[in-house]
């Protein structure tokens, strides 16, 4: 789940969630967590796809 909201003049992203799997290093959950946020490819799908929406609680 990811939750953005605005605060402001700034916007406040949560996100959560969890891996099912009994032993998942947690430097590799990290990395690749790191990995895909910092692709520009995905960035730029992301900063196409953005809109500003009214908030709704889910």
């Amino acid at each position: 789940m990811v939750r953005v909201e605005e605060d402001g003049t700034h916007l406040r992203v949560r996100a959560g969630g969890e891996v099912s799997a009994r032993t998942y290093p947690k430097s590799s959950i990290e990395q690749t967590i790191a990995d895909l946020l910092a692709n520009p490819e995905y960035r730029a799908r992301w900063i196409t796809h953005a809109k500003r929406r009214p908030a709704h609680d889910q």
